[in-house]
């Protein structure tokens, strides 16, 4: 990965709070530092240096794909397919019932 020119803060990610850093040493004309929001290192916080931050916005550690999450529907549909199986296996094994039901040939 490329150096981060544009993580004013130096958290390893360029993002919103280095915006605000730019903003704020936005119109320093010399002796701007990076922390100032000088991404281009010519000691000025200047147009040049906000486009730096929008070419590398959103890069950095925090930014990193995140792990596979299961979608909320595939967790219903394991739910159902149970359901269904659970559904085939009592209409092949009928459990009879005793007393008043029995007489009624209910099952």
């Amino acid at each position: 990965m490329a150096a981060l020119t544009a993580d004013f803060d130096e958290n390893g990610v360029v993002g919103t709070a280095d915006l605000g850093a730019w903003a704020a040493g936005f119109g320093i004309g010399a002796g701007a530092s990076p922390g100032d929001g000088d991404a281009t290192g010519e000691g000025a916080v200047n147009g040049g240096d906000f486009l730096a931050w929008q070419r590398e916005y959103g890069n950095g550690k925090a930014f990193a794909p995140p792990s596979v999450v299961p979608e909320p529907h595939s967790a219903a549909l394991a739910l159902i397919a149970v359901a269904v199986v659970a559904g085939a296996a009592r209409q092949r094994h009928p459990v009879a019932h005793g007393g008043a039901m029995g007489d009624l040939g209910c099952f």
